[in-house]
């Protein structure tokens, strides 16, 4: 059997919109793929098993996700499980949705080493993922910028992705592609991340928000953010996110952040390029053209955070065999 290769986007998640009551659908939000240095390469074994050698943020995950193939195996009654080895450092809690490509691709090197026939949605359902927003699992599939519509409402909470099992995989509204970009990507060095019980006490905290807040949060990422990809209008969506930025749920979420993200958000301001925080953050994301690059990296040179460059994806995974 030959080895599966498989490069998963990450992703950056602007903004969620329907955090409100609403009797049509719920969260929802937009964001888009980001290439990273991220491979995995499978091949059959007899346990599951994932090895690394890059840093990693949350081991715990890595184990929790061995024991979520040894469930599908045993519940699909599959002959092989998978022993996956991974390049690239694993960013876990730091606003990338490295834990949602993760387990996309796990799940599909072992259905693909167990010469299983499937579909996108029979892994979503497999991962149980989409629960919150359906950017990360949207994204993985086929790249680009996407507005998700959520999920249908169905008079449960607001709750984080981890704390929710999707009934019905979010609906893309509309996707697109993503300009030549530079991305760059800072992780304050003081960065504690929001997971876990922390952000379940945060949505139970502030949820629901005001319909009037939702409404505008949504008319930006639909009149603002989705506009500036589809024109390659660098400027609008340096102003469109700022707005953004100055929305309730936004608002909350960098609050509660650190210092050392609402910093990083300054220097993007301070050189008028998009800058905005990913998902719950801590890390920000950057996205200049070819001449504010330079004066970007000059400044993140003397802050405390680790810098990561990344390009826009817009094909999603890729999957190959050697």
């Amino acid at each position: 059997m030959e080895r599966i290769i498989i490069h998963p986007p990450l992703r950056i998640h602007l903004n969620l919109h329907a955090m409100h009551k609403c009797k049509f659908r719920k969260n929802g939000g937009i964001g888009f793929a980001v290439n990273h240095d991220l491979k995995l390469v499978a091949e059959r074994s007899a346990t599951s098993q994932i090895h690394y050698k890059g840093k990693c943020t949350d081991k715990s995950k890595v184990e929790s996700l061995i024991q979520k193939l040894e469930f599908i195996k045993s519940e699909l009654k599959l002959a092989f499980s998978a022993n996956i080895s991974i390049s690239g450092n694993l960013y876990f809690h730091r606003g990338l949705g490295l834990g949602t490509a993760l387990t996309l691709a796990s799940i599909e090197c072992l259905l693909i080493i167990n010469e299983c026939s499937y579909s996108d949605e029979d892994v979503c359902k497999l991962s149980n993922r989409g629960g919150t927003s359906g950017i990360g699992i949207n994204t993985y599939f086929s790249g680009g910028v996407v507005l998700d519509g959520g999920v249908r409402a169905n008079n449960s909470p607001h709750q984080p992705s981890s704390f929710t099992i999707p009934d019905n995989k979010p609906i893309p509204i509309c996707r697109h592609e993503i300009p030549d970009w530079n991305i760059t990507f800072a992780i304050p060095g003081d960065g504690v991340a929001t997971n876990g019980l922390n952000e379940k006490k945060f949505f139970e905290e502030n949820t629901p928000i005001s319909k009037r807040e939702a409404y505008e949060a949504t008319y930006i990422s639909l009149m603002g953010i989705m506009p500036s990809f589809i024109e390659n209008d660098a400027q609008t969506l340096c102003t469109s996110l700022l707005t953004l930025r100055k929305t309730k749920w936004k608002q909350l979420e960098i609050e509660l952040s650190n210092e050392g993200t609402r910093k990083l958000l300054k220097t993007g301001d301070r050189l008028n390029i998009a800058t905005g925080m990913s998902s719950m953050g801590p890390g920000v994301f950057y996205i200049t053209n070819n001449s504010k690059i330079e004066s970007l990296m000059a400044e993140l040179s003397n802050q405390n955070a680790e810098i990561i460059s990344l390009t826009p994806n817009n094909q999603g995974r890729v999957i190959s065999k050697c």
